[in-house]
């Protein structure tokens, strides 16, 4: 572990990417590490780690990579954070949507189009993150930026509950938020839509079945899935 390397993390639902830096400084004895791509507490999946002065300062290459994920969102709720994490802020007693409307509101955002991040999110405004500013409660405004949505596929649908759930694959742009792609699919509906699961499947050609998961993870695990 002396001089380093980049690692394939798979972070689990709950801990944030920060906890799971800390973690490896714990385990590895090594401060300057970084990772490549936030992963909020409620999502899974992949994280690229760099251990070491020397793989930090390349984290850059993998942060513009594209990025592919498996989100689960419930359409007839919205919420402050666009999760299931946030607070209701609408609510339908019962959802009526076809199999062809979903996947016809999903289709609509293949391509590029332009796309407004969360308010509960790390974008700054005037030097201050923007979820420090909504957990204030103060009104964030933030600007559309485009972002491109490649193969975006309807995996699942079940439609029969009173709030039917959807699960969507997708590969999108460095920038893209999907927690605001379910919304705006959500908004395209008519019914409002919030993410009830999140996993990063892929960044670049790197596949989260090449990530190690740190539960139980020793040191000579974690030197021998070093890579640079």
């Amino acid at each position: 572990m002396r001089d380093g390397g980049f690692l394939l993390v798979n972070k689990p639902v709950g801990p944030s990417s920060f906890h799971v830096i800390a973690q490896l400084r714990r385990l590895t004895g090594v401060q300057r590490i970084g990772h490549a791509g936030t992963l909020d507490p409620l999502a899974s999946g992949l994280l690229i780690v760099a251990i070491g002065r020397q793989y930090t300062r390349q984290l850059d290459a993998f942060v513009g990579m594209d990025k592919s994920y498996r989100v689960t969102f419930e359409l007839g709720m919205t919420t402050t954070t666009y999760d299931s994490e946030g607070s209701i802020t609408h609510q339908v007693p019962h959802v009526f949507v076809t199999a062809d409307q979903v996947r016809e509101a999903v289709a609509g955002f293949q391509g590029t189009y332009d796309q407004i991040p969360p308010a509960f999110s790390a974008k700054k405004v005037n030097g201050v993150r923007a979820y420090d500013r909504a957990r204030k409660g103060q009104t964030v405004v933030l600007e559309a930026q485009p972002v491109r949505i490649d193969a975006l596929v309807v995996a699942a649908m079940q439609l029969d509950a009173p709030h039917p759930v959807v699960t969507v694959s997708l590969t999108c742009s460095k920038g893209t938020y999907v927690r605001s792609l379910v919304h705006d699919i959500g908004q395209a509906l008519g019914v409002g839509a919030t993410v009830t699961a999140l996993e990063r499947t892929a960044i670049g050609h790197y596949s989260v079945d090449q990530a190690i998961d740190l539960d139980g993870a020793c040191l000579d695990a974690l030197t021998a899935a070093l890579f640079s």
